[in-house]
């Protein structure tokens, strides 16, 4: 087994840590705001941009408390099998399915078109919540669905 350069391994931790903030939707200053809100320590947006992108080293109190803020273990950033990239050792068999490769790929190639974003985030929204309860393996038959309202018959 090659052992990986110090520059590769900070690589590989602002990868882990940018796909978390992604995962949560929050810029770098958002990020920022929150971590200081919870946890009363200043954080640096330009910092964490550094951080992310391997060009700056992290104090362990401060990874520390980003795995707890994105409620992950610290041993994400020691995957056993090291020579498979950052994202499939997060993304586990995931990644691995052709069908969600797929997926991901036309998402990735449409993902500068607002109005097929705009729709996309629409149907994720509506629906999270059947998804979850199917996964959690709630009866489908029991899930309530909108349906359109009956006209009324006034004469």
């Amino acid at each position: 087994m090659e052992k990986e350069s110090e520059e590769e391994i900070y690589k590989k931790l602002g990868q882990v840590l940018r796909f978390h903030r992604t995962q949560k939707g929050l810029s770098l200053q958002q990020l920022a705001d929150r971590l200081e809100k919870e946890f009363k320590v200043p954080f640096n947006p330009n910092l964490l941009g550094k951080v992310e992108r391997g060009t700056s080293r992290i104090l362990g109190g401060d990874l520390i408390r980003m795995c707890s803020f994105y409620q992950i273990e610290i041993k994400q950033f020691f995957p056993k099998d090291n020579k498979k990239p950052v994202q499939e050792n997060v993304l586990g068999d995931l990644i691995e399915s052709p069908v969600i490769r797929t997926i991901l790929s036309y998402l990735n190639d449409h993902k500068d078109e607002p109005e097929f974003l705009s729709y996309l985030e629409v149907y994720l929204r509506n629906m999270t919540v059947p998804t979850l309860n199917l996964i959690k393996g709630a009866d489908p038959k029991s899930l309530k669905v909108a349906s359109p309202k009956k006209k009324s018959k006034k004469g």
